[in-house]
């Protein structure tokens, strides 16, 4: 009897030890931190456009192209078509490493009648590079012409 009273006491710290919930490890790879958000990155490059930087304006942008130039040559030319009035950022969701901002644009138009204001919705789709938010696409989502 005294053996079976010492195996019990023996076995029973270890049974509760092995019932202790273990914490498991991630899989997934760790989310990087940044000091500028996604959102940080989509209100750069809209005011960069309004204020005719496109310079700032496209070092917010993922290109796989070294083109700095090209690009900002069409920025230019876009611009004198096209100019961003005021923009507001109306949603942002972000996943690992990836994101969506949605902004509202409103942008004055040159035609040969004379300027025309529109608004528009764009999303944009932001990768993390290197821990950095980067622009890789954009597009129109809301009445688009």
């Amino acid at each position: 009897m005294k053996n079976l009273i010492l195996i019990i006491l023996l076995l029973l710290p270890i049974s509760l030890i092995s019932c202790v919930k273990k914490q498991k490890s991630s899989n997934y790879p760790k989310i990087a931190k940044t000091d500028v958000s996604a959102t940080n990155v989509v209100e750069t490059f809209l005011e960069s456009l309004k204020t005719d930087n496109f310079g700032k304006a496209y070092d917010q942008l993922f290109v796989i192209h070294t083109d700095r130039e090209g690009y900002i040559n069409r920025f230019i030319t876009a611009e004198e078509k096209s100019t961003l009035v005021n923009y507001k950022i109306l949603a942002t969701q972000l996943f690992r490493n990836t994101a969506i901002v949605v902004a509202e644009l409103e942008t004055q138009h040159t035609l040969e009648g004379g300027i025309e204001r529109r608004i528009a919705r764009f999303k944009y789709d932001l990768k993390l590079l290197d821990d950095k938010w980067k622009i890789a696409k954009e597009s129109c989502i809301e009445n688009c012409t």
